[in-house]
């Protein structure tokens, strides 16, 4: 999705007012005495993207489930820029936290040499991202084949987050199962490369477990890179709800209460892209995160 320039300027405006809105939307959240806060991706329920109601009816759903705040890819949301401070405003009303807009595109549509969304296309988005409230923007991309790529993916990286910082909106990449082949080594560049700049990671933590990772080794090393976490449990390759499957929630949440880390765990329960059941795993997945993470999930 291309903005045009006057739909962008309108965008941009709102760059300005961000830091105090947030503050003041941020004002009414519930806070939780650890420091884990806990979120859902939406893409676990079906939504209409043309009829805000659908968006708004998961968020209501996911609230009610005592989650802090919520991630959603921007296709839900691009088609009502031209209304992004009412959308802003109804969002805030539900009392969460609006933690990520998540740019993920078909691998086709990645940019061939850098492996992400085009320069062009997350640019064009960033200025709704903030628009909307949205805390970070989120990239996810296409495997590398081979150690040279990974390292102009990374390079493509610390452009993204460069750019995030020249507009105060941290970009995060998110990975999938198939950085973590052939023994992580492409996740090792991503994190070598971007060691001394703005990079930060949404480590999908079931994407790495299935990925072959010793996940909780890695979380041990590289922690303070991580600034959210997105979870999701499998039997063999199945995907089923967080704390039914074997990912080894217990010595993870353990990693996070010791380091004493402060950051986000967003429940993503996607059906490997099959039917999306929404509360049906949203439910047990969050009691079993909040259990867990030794969380109050007192409302």
């Amino acid at each position: 999705m291309q903005f045009t320039r006057r739909q962008i300027l309108p965008l941009l405006a709102a760059v300005g007012a961000r830091p105090q809105s947030l503050l003041a939307d941020e004002a009414t959240h519930r806070r939780r005495t650890a420091h884990v806060q806990l979120g859902a991706q939406t893409n676990a329920w079906p939504i209409d993207a043309k009829n805000p109601d659908s968006f708004f009816d998961v968020l209501r759903q996911i609230r009610a489930t005592g989650y802090d705040g919520f991630e959603t890819g921007y296709f839900n949301l691009i088609d009502h820029t031209a209304h992004a401070a009412e959308v802003r405003s109804r969002i805030a009303a539900t009392g969460l936290t609006f933690f990520g807009l998540h740019v993920s595109i078909p691998s086709l549509r990645n940019d061939p040499q850098t492996l992400i969304p085009p320069a062009a296309v997350y640019r064009s988005i960033a200025p709704a991202a903030i628009a909307f409230g949205a805390q970070n923007l989120i990239l996810s991309g296409t495997a590398a084949k081979s150690g040279e790529e990974a390292k102009h993916k990374a390079a493509a990286l610390v452009e993204a987050a460069r750019f995030g910082e020249s507009i105060g909106l941290p970009v995060l990449y998110h990975n999938h199962e198939g950085e973590f082949s052939g023994q992580g080594e492409e996740m090792e560049t991503l994190f070598n490369e971007t060691e001394h700049s703005p990079v930060r990671f949404l480590l999908d933590a079931g994407h790495a477990y299935r990925g072959g990772s010793d996940v909780v080794a890695l979380v041990k090393r590289r922690l303070p890179r991580i600034a959210a976490f997105h979870m999701r449990d499998f039997v063999g390759r199945t995907e089923v709800p967080l704390g039914q499957g074997s990912f080894p929630l217990a010595q993870f949440a353990q990693v996070l209460r010791d380091r004493q880390w402060s950051g986000w765990a967003l429940n993503e329960e996607d059906g490997d892209g099959k039917q999306k059941l929404g509360l049906t795993v949203i439910e047990p997945a969050y009691r079993a995160l909040s259990t867990a993470l030794g969380e109050d999930t007192g409302k």
